[in-house]
């Protein structure tokens, strides 16, 4: 598999907003604007509703104290399922690999049926061919398209970053580390209450060396020791859909950190981690198969999704109503 084979399979993004943190500044929503070429549209078109701002800070009272005012930075979801993806005629909104709802520009023909599907309502119609006064025209990402009237947009968690990071990882033969990638609202969040990242982590051992890989070589030994002497466990979890009642359920690994973890984790022999988890059923730990078991033997998820996710799969053979490559799982 090449290098950029491995880095679309591996990469899938995620973003985090912590509402305790924010305090409504507004700088995301400025540097959202400044990196995407986001029209500005001045009060009186606000005021008709044709604002066009990708990030919006949305502002909440405590019904019980009144004066105190709790903000929550509003943006596309990037739904799994995206209700905007199905009833667009042309398919402009289109759902990656990479776990992004992507809006495809050229396609859209400004029907406006995804703006009215989408239960956020924050995707935006251009209205008009939004100018701006010089010299801020000069102030234009030349990386972002500046979208023309009639078409629809929205937050691309600043897709033209990820690009960067993907060809870099590429052209070095590897995958794109935590950190890489930083939309501007994150980038400009002074208080960290944005975080963005990937989601490929499945179990706990890769989760060690994800953190562990995040910085250069010649530092992750420095870190193992850190690591080693600071981690208490690690818990990792796959969401897995009910077949019994509506609503999703967590099969879960739990890796507790005993001094022979922190030995493994010290002298980066974390591959050794799995079987460490296996053994250790009297410290709190679970293998995610095991878990995945667990539900299964339930009946709150399907044999074929269990299979499917599972890491010794040999283990749900007997479950499977058919071979697994009848099923299209070989």
């Amino acid at each position: 598999m090449s290098a950029a084979a491995k880095s679309k399979k591996a990469a899938r993004y995620g973003m985090t907003i912590d509402v305790d943190r924010c305090t409504g500044c507004g700088a995301c929503m400025v540097a959202c604007m400044a990196e995407n070429n986001v029209g500005v549209v001045g009060e009186l078109r606000i005021i008709q509703g044709r604002e066009m701002a990708w990030l919006e800070i949305v502002r909440y009272h405590d019904e019980r104290r009144m004066e105190r005012v709790m903000f929550m930075p509003m943006l596309c979801q990037h739904c799994d399922n995206a209700p905007c993806e199905s009833v667009c005629p042309v398919y402009a909104p289109h759902h990656s690999s990479e776990g992004l709802n992507n809006q495809i520009y050229n396609r859209c023909i400004g029907t406006r049926f995804c703006s009215q599907n989408c239960p956020y309502k924050v995707r935006r119609f251009n209205w008009f061919t939004w100018e701006l006064p010089e010299p801020m025209n000069l102030q234009l990402n030349p990386d972002v398209t500046v979208r023309s009237k009639g078409v629809m947009e929205k937050c691309s968690f600043c897709i033209q970053r990820i690009k960067v990071a993907r060809t870099v990882a590429k052209n070095e033969n590897r995958l794109i580390r935590d950190g890489e990638v930083a939309p501007a609202c994150v980038q400009t969040c002074p208080t960290g209450a944005l975080v963005f990242g990937t989601l490929h982590t499945q179990n706990a051992s890769k989760t060690v060396d994800r953190i562990i890989d995040i910085f250069p070589a010649n530092q992750q030994a420095q870190i193992r020791a850190t690591l080693a002497d600071t981690l208490k466990a690690v818990v990792a979890q796959t969401l897995f859909k009910r077949v019994d009642v509506k609503g999703r359920c967590a099969a879960i690994e739990i890796l507790m950190v005993t001094p022979a973890v922190a030995n493994l984790i010290r002298e980066g022999k974390t591959y050794q981690l799995p079987g460490v988890i296996q053994t250790g059923k009297k410290y709190g730990m679970i293998t995610l198969d095991d878990s995945i078991m667990e539900l299964l033997r339930k009946r709150w998820i399907s044999p074929i999704e269990a299979y499917d996710r599972a890491v010794d799969k040999q283990k749900f053979l007997p479950f499977l109503p058919k071979p697994p490559e009848e099923l299209g799982l070989a």
